[in-house]
């Protein structure tokens, strides 16, 4: 077996992994895939799995049982993103060195020691994820385009549980919003499940912090326009065997009708 038929299965069994969600076991796949590219210099490679080994960390983060265990997650996705903004700069990769440098901030607002710290790194995440999409829409990139402005949104989300002024809060929720929206559309056109799911799941959650919906029009008709969405992923993913999407298009969709029954359901 030649090294690189070694490095692809190390890679294909990585992803086998992350399909069933154990993604510590993935972490580690990525881990010896990525000193096999160390070794024989193949610097965009080793870039591309550190991204990879960075977002396996973040996840796995959330299927520990204590907080060391999590904090220790965390800090590895840190490193891991680190590594790899390093190699993507390299190269001359800005669109994927500013995702990873978003990244870095995102993950480090899991770990904010105060308010202002956690508001700082989320808002530059957001700046940065913003930055790194315009780059991937101008190169067509359709894909990371919307993998891009779903972090968007889920940056945005994290920044507004923060007390922040009422300006900014509705800047960021809007925004954040407009960037789910599109990442939806975009996921639904190119067929990523992942994507779709998940910026269906953080367009729902975004409004949640701070808003009055009673009597609030604009809300009702987003609300109504979501439940919308809701029911055409579900039939999209319905038939799909990835438990993750499943879970979440169908989470959101039970509390969706829940919500909008309750805020806006007054006589039937």
């Amino acid at each position: 077996m030649t090294l690189e038929e070694s490095e692809e299965r190390l890679l294909e069994k990585a992803q086998e992994e992350e399909r069933i969600y154990n993604w510590i076991k993935a972490a580690s796949l990525y881990s010896r895939a990525i000193d096999l590219y160390l070794d024989k210099k193949l610097v965009e490679k080793a870039a591309e799995n550190y991204k990879n080994l960075g977002y396996a960390h973040s996840r796995a983060a959330d299927t520990v049982d204590t907080v060391e265990e999590y904090i220790n997650q965390i800090k590895c996705a840190f490193k891991a993103y680190r590594e790899a903004k390093k190699l993507f700069k390299q190269f001359g990769n800005i669109s994927a060195e500013l995702e990873c440098e978003a990244e870095i901030f995102y993950t480090n607002g899991f770990l904010a020691a105060s308010d202002t710290e956690g508001k700082s790194a989320y808002r530059q995440a957001i700046k940065l994820f913003n930055e790194s999409s315009k780059i991937y829409s101008k190169l067509d990139d359709k894909e990371s385009f919307a993998r891009v402005l779903c972090r968007v949104a889920s940056a945005s989300q994290l920044f507004t549980s923060y007390n922040i002024s009422q300006e900014e809060y509705t800047r960021v929720v809007l925004h954040g919003i407009e960037s789910a929206e599109k990442a939806w559309e975009i996921s639904k056109k190119i067929g990523n499940i992942q994507i779709l799911s998940e910026s269906l799941n953080i367009e729902v959650m975004i409004p949640f912090n701070r808003v009055s919906f009673k009597r609030n029009d604009y809300f009702r008709e987003l609300m109504k326009k979501i439940l919308g969405k809701c029911n055409e992923s579900m039939a999209i993913i319905d038939n799909l065997d990835d438990p993750h999407a499943l879970n979440l298009v169908y989470s959101v969709t039970g509390v969706f009708n829940c919500v909008f029954g309750y805020q806006f359901i007054e006589d039937e």
